[in-house]
């Protein structure tokens, strides 16, 4: 099962929104639709442009509480085009849930809230752009490629940190791939069962004092990281072991380990981190730092590279 396909099985077993970032939007939602027929799950997509108005969105809004339409994941292309108007009525609505109360009522047939899935396009290297406010709003990205052969590494692999961080610690690496041949709850027939049984198995996942404190370390050092703006939003420590929980039962975990803390850190933290603007920013430039080398690590980072550092400085438990 690739990481699409599992991050679809996150986001309904938790009734959370995600973002999916590619480089050929329209492609891609092409490919995630015929997947999601697959898997017997309703869906639905819009298109945006930058001529949408905020009229057009109160008619999907509305179209979507209607019983035919009540699909279990909506995508969405062409948000980051639309114009602040719109982008500022969809973070209202998110907000206040109980003026779309049919845009998330439980499905009359499987018991499940629709979750909203944008597709935005990528600008730069592993860059979306996704106004701050709405970016709280969103549980986490992931990435999608459309290349023949190319499909996206499963959540349960290893290589994907190993890209990122130019070498993951041996311990990561053997606890995923021990855990890649082990039964878990991807492996049980039925898309829709699968997501159930996982609902049930996130509530015996225990997370100890030791774990909450190293994935809190975690993201005190991000947060206080020299390229980041702003730290990290208040829901972050909640999202985060939400997130963790749910990787730990997949991994058919009963507690959780600093190897899921790492995986979760990777998968959760980069969409939340929100790098300075200017170099100028930096702060070790104050205390004397050559501009040039600070100019150089500044245009090199990235927000995976962020937290790929971060998880070599904070020591895991033993």
């Amino acid at each position: 099962m690739d990481s699409i396909t599992i991050s679809l099985l996150i986001g309904l077993a938790l009734g959370k929104n995600y973002v999916i970032a590619s480089v050929t939007p329209a492609k891609s939602v092409e490919l995630m639709l015929q997947d999601a027929v697959t898997l017997g799950i309703g869906c639905s997509d819009f298109s945006l442009s930058p001529h949408t108005t905020v009229e057009h969105i109160q008619k999907i809004i509305e179209e979507l509480q209607t019983p035919r339409n009540s699909h279990h994941v909506i995508y969405v292309t062409g948000l980051e085009e639309t114009p602040p108007s719109v982008q500022l009525c969809l973070l209202e609505y998110l907000n206040q849930k109980e003026r779309v109360s049919g845009f998330f009522a439980r499905n009359q047939e499987c018991g499940r809230t629709p979750i909203l899935v944008p597709v935005y396009r990528i600008v730069k290297d592993t860059e979306v752009n996704i106004p701050p406010p709405l970016t709280v709003k969103f549980f986490f990205k992931q990435y999608h490629s459309c290349a023949e052969g190319n499909r996206e590494r499963p959540l349960t692999s290893a290589t994907e940190i190993n890209d990122v961080s130019g070498g993951v610690t041996r311990q990561l690496s053997r606890a995923l791939s021990k855990q890649v041949s082990r039964p878990s709850v991807v492996e049980s027939s039925g898309f829709v069962g699968r997501v159930l049984e996982l609902e049930k198995l996130i509530q015996g996942v225990e997370v100890t004092s030791e774990v909450r404190r190293y994935y809190g370390d975690i993201i005190l050092l991000t947060r206080n990281h020299r390229l980041v703006q702003g730290g990290l939003p208040f829901t972050v420590y909640s999202d985060f072991e939400q997130f963790l929980k749910v990787i730990c039962a997949i991994h058919d975990y009963k507690f959780a380990i600093p190897a899921m803390v790492k995986l979760t850190a990777m998968k959760l933290l980069p969409l939340k981190v929100k790098m300075i603007s200017n170099v100028q920013m930096e702060p070790s430039l104050h205390w004397g730092s050559n501009q040039e080398i600070v100019e150089f690590y500044y245009e090199n980072s990235n927000p995976e590279l962020i937290v790929a550092g971060v998880l070599k400085t904070v020591t895991p438990p033993i």
